[in-house]
């Protein structure tokens, strides 16, 4: 890991995901513990060298209830005129469309057409309502972390199967133990 670029001011770096062309290729993603501790020391050389690493469930400097505008207020459209709350859940052929699709666009009459139950339903997942997070330090912080990667093992409102958890939380307490030192 080299900071040669001195323009350069931030990173995003997340988990690899199985899916897509990890399935083809038959690429695993790192133990969770691994990338955790790959990222906190990406993090500390960060720091060192004044520039950011960002990683969605590790953060510290935001306290929301809502992971993300999935739970209702991202509007997304495919290119086959349906309607996601998320940037990840876009294509036709994913299970989770049952839930992250709310709408479509309507050739006929030139107009969407939305499902408000379900439109009410996304809106329902916040930290509140996640069982699992209601003891979690960074409850406020992941806010139960992404809704889609949650989905993936079937249940937006169930984390304990979330291997990001585990992630979320040594990343948390690195972040916390840093900027006591400071």
């Amino acid at each position: 890991f080299l900071h040669t670029n001195t323009s350069l001011q931030s990173f995003h770096i997340e988990p690899l995901f199985e899916c897509g062309r990890c399935e083809t290729s038959n690429t695993l993603a790192p133990e969770p513990s691994e990338f955790a501790a790959e990222m906190i020391k990406a993090l500390a050389y960060a720091r060192e060298n004044n520039f950011e690493i960002f990683y969605s469930g590790g953060r510290l400097d935001k306290v929301t209830e809502h992971f993300c505008g999935a739970t209702g207020s991202s509007f997304c459209v495919t290119p086959q005129g349906d309607v996601s709350s998320c940037y990840e859940v876009n294509k036709d052929d994913d299970p989770r469309k049952d839930v992250f699709f709310f709408g479509r666009y309507n050739p006929d009459n030139g107009e969407y057409e939305f499902d408000e139950e379900k439109l009410k339903f996304l809106r329902t997942r916040n930290v509140n309502n996640i069982e699992h997070c209601q003891s979690c330090f960074l409850k406020f912080n992941c806010a139960g972390d992404c809704p889609a990667k949650v989905a993936l093992s079937g249940d937006m409102f169930d984390a304990s199967k979330n291997t990001r958890c585990s992630i979320n939380q040594s990343i948390g307490v690195d972040a916390l133990e840093h900027s006591l030192h400071d």
